[in-house]
């Protein structure tokens, strides 16, 4: 069974302890890391193409890069109404 940390942040909060606290937490659960950034949108904004969204992106692939070695981490950036409805589902084993 494949397991996964995800570490939610949105573009107004840092994303650094959020994504060491999944590294911590991701060996011992044999876990890869997720670190999902999320751009809040009310009413009817557009979901892609958005500055904000782009710029978390980048952040968090910097972020990911800077990871240790033996912690797989992946970067995924969504706009949604809140950040609950943003978080990736699980992914089948």
């Amino acid at each position: 069974m494949s397991r996964t940390v995800v570490a939610a942040v949105t573009d107004r909060v840092a994303a650094e302890p959020a994504l060491a606290l999944a590294i911590a937490l991701a060996p011992p659960l044999g876990a890869n890391v997720i670190l999902a950034g999320v751009v809040e949108r009310h009413g009817h904004e557009p979901p892609t193409g958005d500055s904000r969204l782009n710029r978390l992106v980048d952040a968090l692939d910097t972020l990911a890069e800077a990871a240790p070695g033996d912690v797989p981490v992946e970067t995924d950036g969504r706009a949604a109404s809140s950040t609950g409805r943003a978080i990736p589902p699980p992914r089948p084993a």
